[in-house]
């Protein structure tokens, strides 16, 4: 999985390699009688031959990674050993905690112990309890307060944490291979600058916090029935100062004599076991607490619960340069001109909205309706019509909203704010192939709050914003993350249009799109697919070859075509829109664009003379499907639509070269656990 900013954001899965206990390194095989192979393309580097370059490895092992901290396998140009070695099966992470000397449990609990799950997770590799998180170096003492913490969190969803060289070394044979091992993925989960990480993992965090109440025995069915306050009375500290409630004493009587008809109690978690943390914490509706470490604890109150958590003061010694820009309070939702949400992907003022207060009290139920369901307020991209950015970004965004916010409902109601499309226009049509599949229907906002009488409509529920341009490179980082939501998404759509998720393909089928119809006036297609329908057939003639015009299917037929499928050959843009709908474990090959002058956006991530991918910044955040991106290299791979045309992003069909395109195939061949 590839990232913009290089090794520090990767998260791999390594299959079929293997450690070398004597060099103490692990292996990573490559064909003996096969040219060497890149095994990625790096848009800053170029073709990447090896895990190590520039004296960093390939992918980060901690949060806020260094150098030292960097990992990759060794290539070795030999077969996979299968003599005298010890195979493993169940998945494996390897990790580093933040060694750091003063213990933090916020870093271990939400960085250190939380990256290999949301890794297993993003990676669509988890397993319940099966995994064996493997500590790199720095495995911490049994009597050290990370080690204890390890202890309380691993099991939660692991089947142990060990230290690699002692796991290695207590099987007998020098090797020890693995089916798979993940890595990466960690990110700075306290760091301002690192927020945009963290968008989109909502779900991942909140499964990963129940994991460990679940763990520790606390009832999840069972919460609070009565107010209690709990006052955090710090009194450990690894620094020199507290950092505590100065005024514990004061607060606790203004407490008691205040609400003394609820229960409070002031507590100090130095010395309590984990496990009664837990406990303590899901029985508690308002948690007063100081910042830093010790409120590191938060999330695991009861769903509804408040926590009243200290802010600290910015003095002059304080001060970090370069900190976040502040609005300060805000009393409207409108303010600079614009509202307090954006309503679409690539919002501008006028897609913004937030609503007006007004100082009267809510009105009555029985004067006024209150609709129960949830309702989601949205707008689509009011450009031309392209089916990828209405799936993965208009509608997608209304899905991920709810989720995110722990509010979705299969009932609910997508409201357009303006711009409902026409009923029968391409728009309509593929809001009735996506809603469905997660909510009850979709409707503008005028017609459907216009179907009640009554001149007020209330909401118990309103979810507004979300909405990222999914395709856009410079906002990589909100896609970062969401990898389950566009799968779990992408699975619903697809069981709405029937498809059985459990019928895999048994043979291999290789689908060629053949690209008849664009909405501009370049067609951007592939130029000589006769030749490549023929060059296929020659080469590969036991396996089933459909060249397919997706403009001659509905969707619901697409949804079945592409699940019957195991390699698709596709244009970019638009019409590849679709491929995430193909089945586990398969591949799509993909055509890049040639970069000219024309084409070249200035401070963009490819440069002029490069093969670009057009859609990457997405397709990347389907792990379940191998992407193989065809290059185009030079004015030989391409053909402009028309002669006036100079741009070859928006105005080139691609010419392919069979030996390249071979390549390719094989690849997927080899990769797929499929016979031919």
């Amino acid at each position: 999985m590839n990232y913009e900013h290089g090794w520090r954001y990767r998260t791999c899965s390594f299959q079929n390699i293997c450690y070398d206990k004597s060099k103490q390194l692990f292996h990573f095989y490559q064909h003996p009688n096969s040219s060497r192979k890149p095994i990625l393309f790096e848009p800053k580097q170029g073709h990447l031959y090896d895990f190590h370059f520039n004296n960093h490895g390939f992918v980060n092992l901690v949060a806020r990674a260094s150098r030292y901290e960097s990992w990759g396998p060794t290539i070795v140009d030999d077969l996979i050993p299968i003599v005298n070695v010890t195979k493993l099966i169940q998945p494996h992470v390897l990790f580093l905690h933040w060694h750091v000397k003063r213990f933090n449990p916020g870093h271990v609990i939400w960085e250190d112990i939380l990256a290999p799950f949301l890794t297993m997770v993003r990676l669509g590799e988890y397993k319940h309890k099966q995994a064996v998180l493997m500590e790199y170096k720095n495995f911490p003492p049994a009597d050290s307060k990370f080690r204890k913490l390890y202890n309380e969190l691993g099991p939660s969803y692991a089947a142990k944490v060990v230290f690699l060289d002692e796991y290695m070394n207590s099987f007998p044979t020098p090797l020890v291979c693995f089916k798979n091992v993940m890595v990466g993925g960690g990110t700075a989960m306290f760091s301002l600058d690192r927020e945009h990480f963290t968008h989109g993992k909502e779900r991942m965090l909140y499964d990963y916090r129940n994991a460990i109440l679940i763990h520790h025995g606390v009832d999840l069915s069972q919460p609070p029935t009565s107010h209690r306050i709990v006052l955090v009375n710090k009194t450990e500290t690894n620094r020199e100062s507290t950092r505590g409630i100065r005024n514990l004493l004061e607060v606790e009587r203004f407490l008691r004599q205040t609400y003394p008809r609820i229960k409070i109690d002031v507590i100090n978690w130095k010395g309590m076991a984990f496990r009664d943390q837990m406990h303590e914490l899901h029985s508690t509706t308002v948690l007063i607490t100081p910042c830093g470490g010790v409120s590191s604890t938060v999330p695991f109150l009861p769903k509804g619960a408040h926590a009243i958590i200290m802010d600290y003061y910015v003095n002059k010694a304080a001060y970090i340069p370069g900190e976040m820009w502040k609005v300060g309070h805000i009393y409207e939702f409108n303010i600079n001109n614009h509202g307090f949400v954006g309503l679409v992907a690539r919002a501008s003022a006028h897609e913004s909205w937030g609503p007006t207060l007004v100082e009267e009290w809510l009105p009555s139920a029985d004067k006024v309706p209150y609709l129960e369901h949830v309702h989601v307020l949205f707008m689509h991209w009011y450009v031309s019509f392209n089916p990828g950015h209405i799936i993965w970004e208009d509608i997608a965004s209304t899905y991920f909203a709810m989720v995110r916010l722990n509010e979705y409902d299969r009932s609910a109601v997508l409201l357009e704010y303006r711009h409902y499309p026409n009923k029968g226009d391409q728009f309509y049509q593929m809001y009735e192939n996506l809603v469905p599949a997660f909510a009850a229907k979709v409707d503008s906002l005028d017609h459907y709050t216009n179907n009640f009488s009554s001149s007020l409509v209330c909401f118990r529920t309103l979810v507004v914003g979300g909405a990222k341009s999914m395709f856009s490179i410079d906002n990589e980082p909100y896609t970062h993350g969401k990898e389950r939501l566009l799968y779990d998404y992408r699975t619903a759509i697809l069981q709405y249009h029937g498809v059985n998720l459990s019928h895999l393909p048994s043979r291999h089928r290789i689908i060629l799109v053949n690209k008849t119809r664009a909405l501009r006036r370049s067609l951007r297609a592939i130029t000589n697919i006769v030749e490549v329908k023929q060059f296929i057939h020659l080469t590969y003639p036991k396996i089933q070859l459909d060249v397919i015009d997706w403009s001659k299917y509905t969707f619901t037929q697409q949804m079945h075509e592409l699940y019957k499928t195991t390699i698709l050959i596709t244009p970019c843009g638009g019409i590849s829109t679709i491929i995430p709908f193909l089945p586990e474990g398969t591949h799509a090959i993909i055509m890049d664009f040639y970069v000219n002058k024309q084409a070249y956006a200035k401070g963009a991530r490819y440069r002029v003379g490069e093969s670009a991918s057009m859609d990457g910044a997405l397709w990347n955040y389907f792990p379940h499907i191998r992407k193989l991106y065809y290059q185009v290299r030079s004015a030989e791979d391409y053909v402009l639509d028309l002669r006036e045309a100079s741009n070859t992003r928006h105005d080139a069909s691609i010419k392919i070269n069979m030996i390249r395109l071979k390549e390719l195939i094989d690849t997927a061949l080899q990769e797929s656990s499929l016979v031919q």
